[in-house]
């Protein structure tokens, strides 16, 4: 019964995990492209 516990805290927290590093990913990505196009305009 112990494994079947710890299972029930750690799926949902490594489905978090990488929910959030997906996010993150998507996140950094996508203001690196607005960091590019404002300097564009700047030049």
């Amino acid at each position: 019964m112990g494994n079947i516990s710890v299972a029930m805290i750690f799926i949902p927290l490594f489905t978090f995990l990488i929910i959030l590093g997906a996010v993150y990913l998507a996140l950094r990505s996508l203001i690196r492209f607005a960091i590019k196009e404002y300097r564009k305009k700047e030049e």
